[in-house]
């Protein structure tokens, strides 16, 4: 099966020599589940280039994960449980911050934060935001951490409503800093 036209986003619908025809995709908000670390920054490496490719929108999500505190030895779990609006605002800036500094200075995605399980928050806000792909990372764990932590990466990838691309944080990149427009090593 080889693809006659493989120029994909022309608007032109192409056909294969099996005689099926396929439309060229579209995207046009791409979600992106960002922490402060390195992995998220391979994971904004991708965003980047297929945002400005697809001419979409970019909107990256920070899920600060429920606190739960005993107090007077009841249990309480909530979005305010154990965190004051002071960590909340400092966490947003200290996000935001990050955020600036891994990204060109013509983009101008949109950052909501939110509070909650990380992996149901970022399916709820996929569909929110109308994405049509999550691009996020994941850490790679195996063995007894991921059994303890679980695998949000996973968790998302097979309950969200549209695809999502993985980049692990030890990989064979098809995308480098010069592809995306931006080295944040270099600011």
């Amino acid at each position: 099966m080889t693809i006659q036209n493989p120029i994909i986003g022309n608007g032109r619908t192409h056909s294969m020599e099996s005689g099926l025809e396929f439309e060229p995709f579209k995207l046009d908000t791409i979600l992106a589940p960002v922490e402060l670390s390195d992995c998220s920054a391979r994971a904004i490496a991708y965003a980047i280039p297929f945002a400005r490719h697809f001419h979409c929108k970019l909107v990256f999500l920070h899920v600060c994960p429920r606190f739960e505190m005993l107090f007077e030895g009841h249990a309480m779990s909530g979005p305010s449980a154990g965190v004051s609006d002071g960590m909340r605002k400092q966490d947003d800036e200290q996000m935001r911050s990050w955020l600036e500094s891994q990204l060109p200075p013509d983009l101008e995605p949109i950052l909501i934060v939110r509070q909650g399980t990380p992996s149901l928050t970022i399916i709820e806000a996929a569909k929110e935001v109308g994405a049509d792909l999550v691009i996020m990372s994941t850490h790679g764990h195996i063995g007894r951490a991921h059994s303890m932590k679980g695998s949000v990466a996973a968790d998302v990838s097979r309950l969200a409503h549209c695809p999502v691309l993985v980049v692990r944080e030890k990989e064979k990149d098809f995308v480098s800093p010069k592809t995306c427009g931006w080295n944040p090593d270099q600011k």
